[in-house]
């Protein structure tokens, strides 16, 4: 189970209501996703990010309703088989994740992150769109929140990320 804390605009894009309960705690390994809605030009994209390693997945925003939960298992499943986790854990993952809850967001730490993804991510779309690509490139910017949380050193989310699934070091990617 996950809780998918939502930013303003997503609630709204999503019909939710302007109160909801806290987020509860994730059986994940990932944890909680914030979910916000990225504006370029006529562009709208998803971020999605984890709590626990701020590992990111995007995919266009185009019919939420219908794709928020589905678009965000599967771009997960796709950019942790690019990190080196093997299909059996990312399988558990996903599983986890068929549960959803919303919730506002909360944990500032985790939003001031992403406002920094985003601005990262504006400069990426002037490369690529595909979605993959974009998610490994965010995975490689170093986030300070990151730095010295439990044993690990290293603020970039891909490392952190296959710290929590049990792998170490970063998995070089041509992207």
């Amino acid at each position: 189970m996950i809780t998918a804390c939502c930013s303003l605009k997503v609630r709204k894009r999503l019909g939710l209501p302007d109160k909801l309960p806290p987020p509860k705690p994730a059986t994940t390994v990932l944890g909680n996703w914030y979910v916000s809605l990225q504006h370029f030009g006529k562009l709208q994209m998803i971020l999605a990010t984890s709590e626990a390693s701020l590992l990111s997945v995007v995919f266009p925003a185009r019919d939420l309703r219908l794709t928020l939960e589905r678009n965000l298992q599967a771009g997960l499943g796709v950019v942790l088989l690019a990190l080196g986790v093997n299909d059996e854990l990312i399988t558990r993952e996903q599983r986890e994740m068929e549960e959803v809850v919303y919730a506002t967001t909360t944990n500032r730490s985790v939003i001031g992150s992403m406002n920094q993804l985003g601005m990262f991510l504006g400069l990426e779309l002037e490369r690529t769109v595909d979605p993959l690509s974009l998610a490994l490139r965010l995975s490689h910017i170093p986030m300070l929140t990151l730095k010295g949380k439990g044993a690990n050193t290293h603020p970039f989310p891909d490392i952190v990320t296959r710290e929590l699934f049990g792998l170490s070091g970063r998995v070089h990617l041509n992207s």
